[in-house]
């Protein structure tokens, strides 16, 4: 995946801030519970708030969605303009966004 380095940036921040609250957690369980107890009481003006209607994997996916989209470690970003060089390098061309809403934008 090529994750979008502006559209998903409260899940960016929320995923900094479980990592600081996670340190020093020794079980995945706890980390998913802290994870839960933070988004049920997230203020409204949280950037993550204002994602949800474009990250849905932790609805989705319920406890495996948390994980991925909140505690997975390796996520690496992208704005267009770092995506269209990367592209090159590879070989490849740039076809089309999975996400239906967001070609009409970028069109």
């Amino acid at each position: 995946m090529v994750y979008g380095k502006y559209r998903r940036t409260g899940g960016y921040q929320m995923q900094q801030l479980m990592r600081m609250i996670n340190a020093n957690e020794e079980y995945l369980s706890n980390e998913v519970t802290n994870i839960k107890r933070i988004l049920a009481n997230r203020p409204k003006t949280n950037w993550f708030s204002h994602n949800v209607k474009f990250i849905v994997d932790y609805i989705k996916g319920k406890d495996l969605g948390l994980v991925d989209l909140l505690l997975y470690e390796q996520y690496c970003t992208y704005s267009i303009l770092e995506v269209y060089p990367l592209l090159e390098q590879s070989g490849l061309q740039f076809v089309a966004f999975n996400d239906v809403k967001m070609k009409i934008p970028y069109r």
